[in-house]
């Protein structure tokens, strides 16, 4: 039986296979970040990290809903985390004034 015609495929496996370790290994030294083909990108996003504000913390261990659910404050933290820079408040004030945006200990 003739198996040359394997040998031909053979080759080309083996030289695409060693082509991609050799990308991957320059990838994992950092050559390509040096290199003239990478472009650096500009973050693009919804968020506006020049609008932070402060959320309560929800680890604090008097925390209190109100007339809310959990699920339902997690979701609309959610919803402002997706056009604001969010940061918790500190356990030690965990509370946070909305329209001063201060962070406080409940009373």
């Amino acid at each position: 039986m003739d198996c040359s015609f394997v040998s031909d495929n053979f080759t080309k496996i083996q030289n695409l296979t060693n082509a991609y370790i050799d990308n991957l290994n320059k990838t994992l030294d950092g050559k390509y970040c040096n290199s003239d083909k990478v472009k650096l990108e500009k973050a693009r996003g919804i968020v506006n990290l020049n609008s932070s504000y402060f959320k309560p913390n929800l680890n604090a261990k008097n925390w209190y809903y109100g007339s809310t659910t959990a699920s339902d404050y997690k979701i609309y933290i959610f919803k402002r985390s997706s056009s604001y820079n969010l940061t918790n408040c500190p356990l030690s004030i965990p509370f946070v004034k909305d329209e001063e945006q201060v962070c406080f200990d409940c009373p």
